[in-house]
């Protein structure tokens, strides 16, 4: 199944050079694409006054879960690739990861 994902990151460094690192970000997420077939046309787009980078890509997954690990560990890989480091990751990673399941009642039969 192909799905849809998109996240958000905020840049902590110098605005002055969110265009610079974003260039670079995008270039790290097409060699991705281009190495990983569950991949499909990355995006980015960037507030230059915030610092807020909007990432989006396709991701063939088997279920919603897999897509949202995925997605989080691309991105993390394609940040890791240009010198940014991600703290925290690992409760963006567990959040995503909860945030996919789907759990429910079901009555006995």
């Amino acid at each position: 199944m192909k799905y849809r994902a998109e996240m958000s990151v905020q840049f902590a460094g110098d605005l002055a050079l969110l265009d610079e690192r974003t260039d670079q970000l995008m270039d790290q997420l097409l060699d991705i694409e281009e190495a990983d077939p569950a991949i499909e046309d990355p995006d980015i787009a960037a507030t230059l006054s915030t610092g807020i980078v909007q990432i989006s890509m396709f991701i063939k997954a088997d279920d919603l879960p897999e897509a949202g690990q995925k997605l989080v560990a691309t991105v993390r890989h394609a940040l890791h690739a240009i010198g940014d480091g991600t703290p925290g990751w690992e409760r963006v990673a567990r959040e995503v990861q909860e945030q996919c399941m789907s759990v429910s009642p079901v009555r006995d039969r």
